[in-house]
């Protein structure tokens, strides 16, 4: 006697792809890296010579015109600020400081986020500025 093997008509059900594809993308927005210089209105200084550096190791501070820091987005005081590097500062070692400026930020308050953040040795440090255009007039 042969068996004979009964083939069903298999059923995907492709209603629900729609909703994990956006549930997908929601995810990766959430999750990805915003560019974190748009959400401030910072008016910062333009330069002529520019040069990179790796960013695995950068720490990025955004000082605004009134004093105020900023880091990954969220407004921070000095010690949260000095609290945040001295973790980035562990975890990678000869990191550099990365200030990102108001043209018309206090010196008061740069000066006191570069004391603060040297207490424990000293730091590199990479002011950010505009490139400036040619024929650009400077400030």
């Amino acid at each position: 006697m042969k068996l004979r093997k009964s083939y069903s008509n298999i059923n995907i059900p492709v209603a629900a792809m729609a909703d994990i594809a956006f549930l997908l993308l929601i995810f990766l927005m959430v999750v990805s890296a915003l560019d974190q210089s748009k959400k401030l209105k910072l008016n910062v200084p333009t330069v002529v010579h520019t040069s990179s550096i790796s960013q695995d190791q950068v720490f990025t501070i955004f000082v605004d015109k009134d004093g105020f820091y900023f880091y990954k987005g969220e407004e921070k005081d000095i010690d949260a600020v000095s609290f945040q590097y001295d973790k980035h500062a562990s975890l990678f070692p000869g990191s550099i400081v990365q200030v990102v400026g108001d043209i018309d930020a206090d010196y008061e308050a740069i000066d006191l986020l570069l004391n603060t953040l040297r207490k424990n040795g000293p730091i590199d440090v990479a002011f950010i500025a505009k490139t400036k255009k040619p024929g650009e007039a400077g400030q």
